[in-house]
């Protein structure tokens, strides 16, 4: 490393210290949405909320081992307070007996969990039918199996998928801000005039954003780790090299945002609209598989989905290196290509 090299990455070092606006959206915000998401997610459980009036043969079955995971059972006394649970809110169902029937009060306003709850309800009371009939050996039967490891839990996925979102703003946002505001005062074109080589400039300034990313998979691997308890598997060291060659491709953006951007004010602005729509299509806020086909068409052209696809793959899902290889190459190629269109535009002045 050249004496101005190191001397230019020192001051980009100690400039970014000082500026807490800039700390603040690089690592704060990030691991702010981590731990917004992680103590949901930890505090909520996954199982249903159900009332249950008196102790017919299908509340018992409901209150046994076999559903202690699917649901949570309140005891009320009547059918009127149960019913008031669910209208309060308190709870998604109320089941109660009467003779042969079973009749279940639930609230329209969660369709998810009410569908759940009556999906159980008519599970257990089929298995009441077929041995009221003398079933006792059915002719077909489920072998339900979870593809991903036992330990894993929401929170996995959150982890690789905001740390991509925090590598995309730290870049995009530390870059594009810098070098209009640089380019504003002056800097840029006094540093020009100076027997510093422009080489010298772009490096230091990729330097330290590297650093940056690096730091931030530090902190959210700890966060993770020690704080909601992250089951890290495969070839998790990969993301070191994932999370680099995501910040080169985010770095090509935020330089390109500079490039269209007269203001401060403008440059945040480009940058927003790079980065915000780009995080909810990217996978970083939730399941790309979730939405309509034509939303995963157009998420497939964005780096940042590559980005935490392959922080997913390689943290999380149990995939070994090989399937970094791909994400790294698209991200790559995003940095030249991004980054050469740059090039051609960008202006000193």
């Amino acid at each position: 490393m050249s004496r101005s090299l190191r001397a230019l990455f020192v001051e980009a070092i100690k400039s970014t210290i000082r500026d807490k606006m800039a700390l603040f959206f690089t690592f704060l915000l990030p691991l702010m949405f981590l731990l917004i998401f992680g103590l949901i997610m930890d505090n909520s459980s996954s199982r249903t909320n159900v009332a249950v009036v008196g102790d017919g043969p299908v509340a018992r079955v409901l209150e046994g081992p076999e559903l202690k995971d699917a649901l949570k059972i309140t005891r009320v006394g009547s059918v009127e307070e149960g019913r008031k649970k669910v209208t309060d809110g308190d709870v998604v169902a109320s089941i109660s007996e009467a003779g042969g029937t079973v009749h279940v009060d639930y609230a329209a306003s969660d369709q998810t969990q009410a569908a759940q709850a009556l999906g159980t309800v008519n599970g257990v009371i089929a298995q009441a039918n077929l041995r009221a009939a003398g079933v006792t050996t059915p002719q077909f039967r489920m072998d339900a199996r979870q593809v991903e490891d036992d330990s894993l839990g929401i929170i996995e996925f959150f982890v690789p998928g905001l740390l991509g979102y925090g590598i995309s703003v730290g870049a995009v946002f530390g870059l594009a801000i810098a070098l209009v505001q640089w380019r504003r005062s002056g800097l840029l074109r006094r540093l020009q005039l100076t027997p510093i080589a422009t080489r010298d400039i772009a490096l230091a300034r990729i330097a330290l954003h590297l650093v940056i990313a690096l730091a931030q998979t530090v902190a959210f691997l700890l966060v993770g780790k020690y704080m909601f308890d992250v089951h890290l598997t495969g070839s998790w060291w990969m993301c070191v090299p994932l999370v680099l060659c995501g910040t080169l491709a985010f770095l090509a953006l935020g330089f390109l945002v500079a490039s269209f951007s007269r203001t401060q004010e403008a440059a945040s602005a480009i940058a927003n609209v790079v980065t915000l729509p780009m995080a909810f299509l990217g996978g970083a806020f939730f399941p790309v598989e979730m939405a309509p086909s034509w939303v995963q068409a157009i998420s497939k052209a964005l780096p940042l989905t590559y980005l935490t696809d392959g922080l997913k793959d390689v943290m999380v899902r149990g995939h070994g290196p090989g399937a970094a290889v791909v994400p790294m190459l698209v991200l790559l190629g995003t940095a030249l290509v991004a980054g050469g269109v740059a090039l051609r535009v960008f202006r000193w002045e």
